[in-house]
């Protein structure tokens, strides 16, 4: 089963339009509370975009990361754009640090990578729990 979740609620209604049999939620994933957990929790293109409500981006990324690891059973995927993207360093959009980002992930579980051979600029962090 798939659920998907976005802080944007216009994608959730295009969501629930084309997928009809999956549950979707709006919000902000560090305010949501599941009911259960999620064999995986994965993440990709949430953090392009400047949020004018967020002061330190990079702090962001981390508290994200903490509550994805936190709600999954086995594992994590989340991508961002690094700070050798052309585009992160565009006006309106962001570039995070990808060893910070690996370091923190590293607290959490050694089972970490960071795949920045992904696509230029582009990188994929992968946090797995033991079982």
């Amino acid at each position: 089963n798939y659920e998907g979740m976005d802080i944007n609620q216009s994608a959730i209604v295009e969501a629930q339009k084309k997928h009809t049999d999956r549950n979707f939620y709006s919000g902000d994933i560090l305010t949501f509370s599941p009911s259960k957990s999620y064999e995986y929790c994965l993440a990709a293109g949430a953090f392009n975009i400047k949020n004018d409500h967020v002061d330190d981006h990079q702090a962001y990324l981390r508290a994200v990361i903490k509550k994805m690891f936190t709600i999954c059973e086995k594992g994590m995927a989340i991508s961002f754009k690094t700070l050798l993207s052309d585009e992160g360093k565009a006006h309106g959009y962001m570039a995070y640090d990808p060893v910070d980002s690996l370091a923190y992930a590293l607290t959490l579980s050694r089972l970490a990578t960071l795949n920045h051979a992904f696509s230029d600029g582009l990188a994929v962090l992968y946090l797995y729990k033991k079982h």
